[in-house]
Order: structure tokens, then C-alpha cells, then sequence
């Protein structure tokens, strides 16, 4: 999927013109790894979802809505005592990549204003939700991360927040230039530059007259500078302030990808919708539905094994115990007759 750290940057400029200024009403958690904030603003009411299932991690506005659990996870009740009634005042994305934070003011326990940030990390696996303190100490996160489960950066109440430092450039940074190897070309973008995914690579390949698939050493100064040029241009569709998406569907209906460009995936039939927000929701709302059903239909599948491992472990021995017993009468008489002639 293309949610790539420019598609976040076209999202966050829509979700900044919706959310700022306005005051979460309701959080809620439908699932472990989801969270809905209904938020009140000045041009109306919004509820944006959050899904850091690592299969499916995204967030955008939404319209539909999913039923929630009658006693809301410890994680929830959190939110909303720090949360809760807070004003949103900004939302901002760690350089390009797929991270969001959100600034939102509310009150502390004697009713004085504190700032609280709410980081959203869109990095597969490893999506994570984490609500913090203004000095940047973690209250909690959605996914708790022991050191045995990662070395790289530990999330934890009471630690130190920080961002997982990258060494890729900004494809901000021109005239372009690429490491000289035999890796195609696609795949030296995207795994240099920052907020690339594969196919805005190829893209930007497509849009310089480039074999996307050409290795890397054979770029020329003129090819080079031609990738710069693309670069540039594609720099320029992301400051421009438009808004809408697009999905991009397969010769049988069935949605693919989505993005803010109609041209990134011409061998696709594009849909095109006033938001990029509704392209987002349309596109993940019926696989959400489906990835949490074929969860639960496994996570069934699995309990339902369980116990028919223990309850044939159990019959077995059962069994055993029945075809012991099953002269117990005969065997008592002759113990009888023997203990009461033992001395005879």
C-alpha cells in the first residue's frame, strides 16, 4: 500500500484544516489496537480513526462507525482522563516520515492547562500509539515495548519519548544523487530517501523518462539530473493545497491502492473522491472489517483446537479408567474370598 510519508503530509494538511480548534467530545477503543476520536470543531463534528494493527496500520476521517466493547480497555480510560474535552491545536509529521503528532491542550488535576502530545507511528509491526506529558515522558502507549522486545527503543510509562532516528535523506534534498550499484533504480529511492514508498519511486522514475527497473550504475549526469527534475515536480504536488484522492481499482472492481496522484498507477482504473480522507476510509473500511473477521474466525479456529486436544487427552484416559473398571465387581469378590480364607 501507498500510505507513505507523503501521502501522510497530504492527510495531515487536510486533518489540520478539520480537526484544529476543535475539542475531542468521546474516544473510544473498538479493538486493542483502535482508537476513535469524536472531535467537535468550528466547521462541524469529525471522528477520526486510528488502526495500529500491524497488518493494516492507518488513520484518517471516517463515517462509519463500529461497535465498541461494553467495558472500555485500561489504555481508553486513559485517554479519556487526559484527553477528554481537550483542545486540538495542532498536527504535525516528523520530517517525511510516517508519524503524526498531535498537540492538544487540556487540564491537569487542579484544572490548570497542560499540553499533551498523542504520537501515531505508521511503521507496519511496529505501529504504535503513545501518549505523552509536554516534557516528552510516555503516561502510556497502546503497545507497551520491553527491552526484550526491541533494542532499538523501549515504551514504557515514565521514560523519555524520542523519534527512531534515520540516517535516509529528504527527497527535498536535490539535485538528486544515488549510490553507485547494480540495485534497481526504484529501490535505491525508496531505500534512501525517506517517506518513499515502491511505487512513488517508480513514479518519480516514470514521470524523469526512466526505466524504473534499471540498476543504478548506469545513471548518467543527464539522468540524474532529469530524476531531480521529477523530484522537483513531485515536490510541488505535495505543497499544492488540493485535497483530493483517488483509488485505484483492478480490471475486476477490486480496489489495489490509493494516493493523491491519479497518474501513479496508470495500469489501474482510477476513482476519484473529494477528499483524500474518503479515498483512505473507503479503501480500508471493508479489508478492516474482513482482517479483524479472519482474526477472529482464527483466533476461533485456535480455542476450538485447544479444547479438542484437552477433551481428547481427557477421553483417552477416560476410556482407560472405564476398561480398568469394567470387572471391578468380579475382581472385589475374589478379593473378598481370598482375604477371608487367607488362613485356611
Amino acid at each position: 500500500m501507498a500510505f507513505d510519508g507523503y501521502l501522510m503530509q497530504a492527510l495531515i494538511r487536510e486533518l489540520n484544516e478539520a480537526l484544529v480548534g476543535g475539542r475531542i467530545d468521546k474516544i473510544h477503543q473498538p479493538e486493542r489496537d483502535e482508537l476513535t476520536l469524536q472531535i467537535r470543531g468550528t466547521r462541524g463534528s469529525y471522528t477520526l480513526f486510528i488502526s495500529v494493527e500491524s497488518a493494516m496500520p492507518y488513520f484518517t476521517l471516517t463515517e462509519n462507525r463500529k461497535e465498541n466493547p461494553q467495558s472500555p480497555p485500561m489504555f481508553c480510560m486513559l485517554m479519556r482522563k487526559h484527553l477528554a474535552g481537550g483542545k486540538i491545536l495542532r498536527l504535525n509529521q516528523s520530517g517525511a516520515e510516517r508519524t503524526l503528532q498531535i498537540d492538544i491542550e487540556g487540564k491537569n488535576d487542579f484544572g490548570e492547562p497542560e499540553l499533551k502530545y498523542l504520537v501515531i507511528e505508521i511503521m507496519g509491526k511496529h505501529s504504535n500509539v503513545i501518549l505523552m506529558r509536554e516534557d516528552r515522558v510516555i503516561i502510556d502507549s497502546i503497545k507497551r515495548i520491553t527491552p526484550d522486545m526491541s533494542r532499538v527503543r523501549t515504551l514504557l510509562p515514565g521514560l523519555k519519548f524520542h523519534f527512531i532516528s534515520s540516517d535516509k535523506h529528504t527527497l527535498a534534498e536535490v539535485p538528486f544523487s544515488v549510490d553507485p550499484s547494480a540495485a534497481p533504480l526504484y529501490k535505491a529511492l525508496y531505500t534512501q530517501y525517506e517517506g518513499v514508498s515502491p511505487a512513488l519511486a517508480k513514479y518519480i522514475c516514470r514521470m524523469a523518462g526512466l526505466i524504473p527497473d534499471m540498476p543504478s550504475n548506469v545513471l548518467t549526469p543527464s539522468d540524474a539530473e532529469a530524476l531531480s527534475g521529477s523530484v522537483t515536480a513531485f515536490m510541488k504536488r505535495v505543497s499544492a493545497d488540493d485535497s483530493t484522492g483517488y483509488i485505484f481499482s483492478d480490471e475486476k472492481g477490486l480496489p489495489k491502492d490509493f494516493y493523491f496522484l491519479p497518474e501513479l498507477l496508470p495500469e489501474y482504473t482510477v476513482t476519484t473522491f473529494d477528499r483524500l480522507s474518503q479515498a483512505i476510509d473507503h479503501f480500508y473500511a471493508d479489508g478492516n472489517r474482513k482482517l479483524k473477521m479472519h482474526q477472529r474466525a482464527l483466533n476461533l479456529k485456535k480455542n476450538l483446537g485447544q479444547r479438542l486436544e484437552r477433551y481428547r487427552a481427557k477421553l483417552g484416559k477416560l476410556e482407560l479408567e472405564l476398561d480398568t473398571a469394567e470387572h471391578a465387581d468380579i475382581y472385589k469378590i475374589k478379593g473378598e474370598l481370598i482375604l477371608a480364607n487367607l488362613y485356611r
